[in-house]
């Protein structure tokens, strides 16, 4: 299992679901600024868009609070590949999918 931890803001992208079977689901971007990862063109630190989900409970107790620009912290994630489509081709993504979670 990969486990992560990540910092930043949430963006602009939210959305909130329901699997088939019933259960929660919700997704967002995380705005992550890198400490070590400078913006070869600028100098300032990398930014990257993560992209996040969390299911159940998690999502019940992210869905109130996940507004744009909120700084969260994700305590305890695992990486996972979704598949998105490119034209007409299926490609990978990673994901993070939030197990234990605050907000600054």
């Amino acid at each position: 299992m990969n486990l992560v931890k990540a910092s930043g803001s949430i963006g602009k992208y939210v959305r909130q679901s329901k699997l088939p079977s019933g259960i929660p689901k919700i997704e967002f971007i995380l705005i992550v600024e890198s400490n070590y990862l400078k913006n070869t063109r600028t100098g300032s630190n990398q930014i990257s868009y993560v992209s996040c989900q969390a299911f159940g409970a998690n999502a019940l107790g992210l869905s109130n609070i996940v507004k744009e620009g909120r700084k969260l912290t994700i305590n305890k994630g695992e990486l996972a590949t979704a598949w998105k489509t490119v034209g007409d081709e299926q490609v990978p993504k990673i994901v993070i999918t939030v197990q234990e979670f605050l907000f600054k």
